[in-house]
C-alpha cells in the first residue's frame, strides 16, 4: 500500500525522526569541529581523529541504546584495543553498567586469574563533567569462593558480606580488570541485576524512548571528542616536552591509582630514555597516547606498552625504559608507532601508603640500533607481538 500523499510527514515529524536528524546533524558538526585550529592538523593525526568519531560513536550507540536502563542493567565492555577514549590502559579489560544511586544491586561472576579487579562507582562520564567517584573495592578485598566465584553487594546502605558503598549521584559501576601477564592471565565475566526494580521486564521501546537514545549518543560524542583534546592540550601547556611528572592521584580516575602525566616529542633519530626506581606498588606500567583523541597507541600489533611483569631489571636496580620510533633491540622499548609526539602515563596501582612519588629521569639521545654482531642474543620482537596478538584476542573474546 503506498503513503497517502496528503500527509506531509517532513512538516510534522514525530520525535524520533527529529531526534534522528538532530543527531545526523550533531555528527556532522563534530566532524567540522575537529578540523578547527584547536585541533591535530597534521594529516596522520586528522585521519585518527575521523576513526576516533567511528569509535566515540559505536560505544556511544551501545551505551545509549542496548545498556541505558539502570533497571535492567548489564556491562558492556568499554574499551578494548579497536574502541579507545579517555587515556584507556592497555592492561585492563574494561567494562561498566549503568545503575541508580539510591538502588540495591548485586553483581555476580567469576574473578578470572587477573593480576586484580577493581570495582569503582562513580558519578558518570569525565567528558560530560561527572567526575565524583564515590568508592572503590578490589577483588583482593573480596571474599571468593575457591572456584573464583563470588557476589558483590552494591548500594548506598550497608551490607553484609562483600559490599561496594555508592552515593545518591552514582550512575555507574565501573571494572577494571588488570592484566600484569598477558599470556598466563585470563578474564573473568560479570553480571549485574537490580535487586529493588518492581517491574518484571524492560519497558517496551517508544518513540518518546528511542529519541532520548538518539539525543544521548549526539551529546556523548559531542562532548567527548571536544573534552578529551581539551584535556590534553591543558596537560601539554603544563608539561616541559620529554618529561614525566611524578604520579599523583586525579580527579575522576581511580581511588587507588596514581598517575604521572608526561609527553614526548621526539625527530625519528631520537630516543627518550627513562629511568626510575621500580614503585612501591603492586602495579606499574608506562604507556603513550596519540595526539587529540587520547587512545592508547596500537598495542595489538606493537610494543608499545609496558608495565612491572614485563619489564627488566638493570643491574644498577633501576627500570630503564627506551621509547623512540625504530627498534633498539632491548626488552624495555616502547613503540611510538610513528608518532613523533604524544602524552605519557605513568600509572601506579595499590602504591605502599608511605611511598614517595618521584617523577623519572628522562633524558632525550641519539637512536642506536642493535649493532649486526653482538654478543647479546637479538631480541625476538616478530614472536613477542605474535603473543601480544593472541593474548589480546584471548581477553577481549574474539
Amino acid at each position: 500500500m503506498s503513503a497517502d500523499p496528503t500527509i506531509d510527514t517532513a512538516a510534522d515529524p514525530a520525535a524520533d525522526l527529529v531526534a534522528w536528524r538532530s543527531l545526523c546533524r550533531s555528527l556532522e558538526a563534530v566532524g567540522e569541529r575537529i578540523c578547527a585550529d584547536d585541533f591535530p592538523s597534521d594529516p596522520t593525526d586528522r585521519a585518527e581523529g575521523f576513526r576516533h568519531i567511528l569509535r566515540l560513536m559505536t560505544f556511544a550507540t551501545q551505551w545509549a541504546v542496548e545498556f541505558g536502563d539502570p533497571d535492567f542493567p548489564a556491562f558492556v565492555r568499554t574499551t578494548d584495543d579497536a574502541v579507545m577514549f579517555g587515556g584507556p590502559s592497555a592492561d585492563n579489560r574494561n567494562v561498566r553498567a549503568r545503575v541508580d544511586g539510591s538502588g540495591t544491586y548485586r553483581i555476580t561472576g567469576t574473578i578470572g586469574s587477573a593480576f586484580d579487579v577493581l570495582f569503582t562507582a562513580t558519578g558518570g562520564d569525565m567528558a560530560l563533567g561527572q567526575l565524583s567517584v564515590s568508592d572503590e573495592v578490589s577483588a583482593s578485598q573480596l571474599d571468593i569462593a575457591g572456584d573464583g566465584s563470588f557476589e558483590l553487594t552494591v548500594s548506598s546502605t550497608e551490607h553484609p558480606g562483600n559490599w561496594l558503598p555508592m552515593a545518591s549521584a552514582t550512575r555507574r559501576i565501573q571494572v577494571r580488570q588488570i592484566f600484569t601477564d598477558w599470556s598466563a592471565q585470563e578474564p573473568g565475566w560479570f553480571d549485574i541485576e537490580r535487586l529493588d526494580r518492581r517491574a518484571a521486564y524492560p519497558a517496551a521501546l517508544t518513540t518518546d524512548t528511542i529519541a532520548e537514545m538518539l539525543g544521548e549518543i549526539g551529546r556523548w560524542v559531542g562532548s567527548s571528542t571536544t573534552y578529551w583534546n581539551d584535556y590534553q592540550r591543558d596537560i601539554r601547556s603544563r608539561l616541559t616536552p620529554n618529561t614525566i611528572d611524578a604520579p599523583i592521584p586525579q580527579a575522576g580516575g581511580g581511588l587507588s591509582i596514581r598517575y604521572g602525566f608526561g609527553w614526548w616529542k621526539l625527530t625519528p633519530d631520537e630516543a627518550l630514555h627513562v629511568s626510575f626506581p621500580p614503585p612501591r606498588a603492586r602495579y606499574w606500567s608506562l604507556q603513550p597516547y596519540n595526539v587529540g583523541w587520547f587512545e592508547a597507541l596500537d598495542y595489538r600489533n606493537r610494543q608499545t606498552t609496558i608495565n612491572n611483569a614485563q619489564a627488566e631489571i638493570g643491574d644498577d636496580g633501576l627500570v630503564h625504559i627506551v621509547l623512540c620510533a625504530t627498534d633498539p633491540g632491548i626488552a624495555n622499548w616502547i613503540d611510538t608507532a610513528g608518532h613523533p609526539e604524544g602524552q605519557l602515563i605513568l600509572r601506579w596501582i595499590w602504591a605502599d601508603d608511605d611511598a614517595e612519588s618521584v617523577a623519572p629521569a628522562c633524558v632525550v639521545a641519539p637512536l642506536q640500533t642493535p649493532a649486526t654482531e653482538s654478543a647479546v642474543p637479538p631480541i625476538d620482537r616478530v614472536a613477542i607481538v605474535r603473543a601480544r596478538r593472541i593474548t589480546v584476542a584471548r581477553r577481549h573474546r574474539r
